[in-house]
């Protein structure tokens, strides 16, 4: 089933809203007392090519190579600013299995840290797991959702 909505299938009286396509394997550690400028170049796995994953190392957010990891729980981030500092950015994770229960480790503004998962999109991908295949429909329309990247693209959700 994710694979078709992955595809761009729906099920009816949805409505689109956007993917965050999660890509396997984890962020490289970052190396202890990384010093970095502060630059968000992608905001979800979505917006790398190829096998590439949007990665935090510091306050620099761009897609790099992934490295295997222990594994991915399910949700999307909930996207942060930028704190613009003058001071480190720490780390206090490098993949989801370093958080507690269904906390994800996430980009926080400044660094990473657990974070629950963006509970609209969550409920959505749990939601559509759990319908039956036969009330599939294909969609090859998005609408647009203030506040995310152009890039990205549709994910079907219940409408609330």
């Amino acid at each position: 089933l994710r694979q078709l909505l992955l595809l761009g299938w729906r099920l009816p009286g949805q409505r689109a809203l956007l993917q965050h396509r999660l890509r396997r394997g984890s962020c490289p550690r970052p190396k202890p007392g990384l010093v970095t400028i502060c630059l968000v170049e992608c905001g979800s796995d979505s917006e790398c090519r190829g096998s590439g994953k949007c990665c935090s190392m510091g306050c620099h957010v761009h897609c790099t190579q992934p490295v295997p990891g222990k594994g991915t729980k399910p949700g999307v981030c909930p996207k942060r600013r930028v704190l613009h500092t003058f001071a480190p950015c720490n780390s206090s994770c490098s993949d989801d299995t370093d958080c507690p229960h269904r906390e994800k480790c996430c980009f926080t503004g400044c660094g990473r840290g657990c974070l629950p998962p963006d509970k609209r999109i969550t409920d959505a991908w749990l939601a559509a797991a759990q319908s039956p295949l036969s009330h599939l429909t294909h969609s090859s329309t998005c609408s647009p959702v203030p506040s995310c990247f152009p890039s990205q693209l549709c994910l079907p959700v219940l409408v609330l």
